[in-house]
């Protein structure tokens, strides 16, 4: 499960480091029309990851994404985090608003890293 947590991360790093943001919804869409659900059960990926991509697609900001990716259920938090990478490559930012609440709620010790990953990779 973590891979697929951290896939979101890679897509995020991958796109701002040179892959054009306007080929992420192709890619997406090739994705999950190519392969859809007979992509899941053959190479054994979870069931989630079109669901994910489905969120990405159908949404209009980062919160959207989230939201949408939430609401499918199951294990909500790895299934938000590739539609929230996505959107923020996509979208190019994280409104003000989500990042404001995440910070007054995150222990110090985890605000802590994640400004010092912030900082370090100039986000």
């Amino acid at each position: 499960m973590a891979q697929y947590a951290a896939d979101g991360v890679d897509a995020y790093y991958v796109c701002s480091t040179g892959g054009e943001v306007g080929t992420l919804t192709e890619v997406a869409w090739f994705i999950l029309l190519t392969y859809g659900l007979k992509f899941t059960v053959e190479k054994k990926i979870p069931m989630f990851v079109p669901q994910a991509i489905i969120a990405f697609l159908e949404s209009k900001d980062y919160g959207d994404a989230v939201r949408k990716a939430v609401s499918f259920r199951g294990d909500s938090d790895t299934v938000a985090c590739m539609p929230g990478g996505m959107a923020k490559v996509y979208c190019g930012r994280i409104e003000d608003h989500i990042i404001k609440e995440v910070r007054q709620i995150l222990e110090r010790d985890l605000l802590t890293i994640v400004d010092e990953f912030n900082n370090r990779h100039e986000l």
